[in-house]
């Protein structure tokens, strides 16, 4: 049965005002505001990260003046992270005639305008956006498709040479995401920590992120601006793409996989290896977006470099597609400018090419640039991303 709006607005008033001077939300006015809908009406809402990503998800609902009774009030404010200032904003439950019931240094009931005048932390004031109706609030979250004839969206993203695109088109590894299911005319590719969205920007596709950390990759600069408008805290990153087409030289690998150190030995990726790997943070991304070990196992390929018994360097099928697999690469701090990676790579890129595989690489940094380089590949363009997530957001 539908819930009354003056009954939920009063159960979440209630629960609200209840917590007056309480401590425990100092810091996270958002969490205070959801917590007051949601548990108070035993419902769950779809909100952002941060009150600044919510009212920017919700800006299609956001009105100016006096709030009025139970709408979601909106601030942009300046607060401090491990990462320095960001925008996170500030927000709070409107009382009506005015007054705003929020979570500053304590629960407390303010006039709206009044919160102008506070300071945060960082020494910045609030800034005031609107209000948005509990209505818009309590809206069914957007619906988003998981599609299944991929074929359908291969024109949206025609000539972008990257892997990961071709695993989820391929439906090998990851998905694609629609709003349109019937004639999409926009299109994400999910895989792992990535995201890569083509077609005509829209919106939904990209405030509806899943949970945790996201590297949103725009086609071209109007999905860039449409990202930085949804996540304005987002970090933007140049990434660099590596030529596809790579001739190796395979006796000049052979001697890069054979040059180890004394008391170092490569390991091929397997069952017992797979779980080593999910064991130390540097190397969970060389086998867990892979949905299990028996999919790794099938698909994935991977050489790791062992010491006393434990990884401290390797090289992964990060992802996979029919042709080939995209390769990650990582050391351990203590393990570095020894040549590890250099051997763990140039063995792995041996084996796929004796399976037929393509080796694909994409380069976070310069220094990944520089391996790839010695490694018989070349540098191609830089391209940007942005990381999306709650550290930043």
């Amino acid at each position: 049965m539908a819930k009354d709006m003056n009954d939920v607005i009063d159960n979440m008033i209630r629960w609200a005002e209840d917590r007056l001077g309480d401590t425990s939300y100092t810091g996270w006015c958002l969490l205070f505001i959801e917590d007051a809908l949601e548990k108070s009406n035993d419902i769950e809402i779809f909100g952002g990260d941060s009150a600044k990503e919510s009212a920017v998800l919700y800006a299609d609902g956001m009105q100016q003046g006096v709030p009025e009774r139970g709408a979601f009030v909106f601030y942009d404010c300046i607060c401090m992270s491990d990462k320095g200032p960001v925008n996170w904003g500030h927000c709070g439950i409107s009382l009506g005639n005015g007054k705003v019931i929020h979570a500053w240094d304590k629960v407390r009931i303010n006039d709206y305008l009044d919160i102008e005048k506070m300071t945060a932390m960082s020494g910045d004031l609030p800034k005031y956006i609107g209000w948005v109706p509990l209505e818009r609030v309590m809206r069914e979250k957007p619906m988003i498709y998981q599609l299944e004839d991929t074929s359908k969206v291969e024109r949206l993203f025609e000539g972008w040479e990257q892997t990961d695109i071709y695993s989820c088109l391929q439906k090998v590894m990851g998905n694609i995401c629609v709003t349109d299911p019937e004639d999409p005319q926009s299109a994400v590719a999910n895989i792992g920590s990535f995201a890569y969205f083509a077609g005509e920007p829209e919106r939904e596709l990209v405030v509806n992120k899943r949970d945790g950390l996201v590297l949103m990759v725009p086609q071209n600069d109007d999905w860039a601006a449409l990202i930085e408008s949804c996540y304005p805290q987002a970090l933007k990153v140049t990434r660099y793409a590596i030529k596809k087409d790579t001739k190796f030289d395979t006796e000049a690998l052979k001697r890069m996989a054979a040059s180890l150190p004394e008391g170092y030995e490569l390991r091929q990726i397997d069952a017992e290896i797979y779980d080593m790997c999910l064991e130390v943070k540097n190397f969970e991304d060389f086998v867990n977006v892979f949905e299990s070990k028996e999919q790794y196992l099938e698909l994935g390929r991977g050489i790791v470099v062992m010491k006393d018994g434990k990884i401290v360097s390797g090289a992964s099928s990060y992802s996979r597609y029919r042709e080939g697999i995209e390769l990650e690469v990582d050391t351990l701090d203590t393990e570095r400018r020894k040549g590890l990676a250099t051997a763990a790579c140039a063995a792995l890129i041996l084996l796929c090419l004796e399976e037929g595989l393509y080796p694909s690489w994409d380069a976070a940094n310069r220094t990944s640039i520089y391996l790839a380089e010695k490694l018989g590949y070349e540098f191609s363009h830089e391209y940007i991303a942005y990381v999306v997530g709650a550290d930043n957001n």
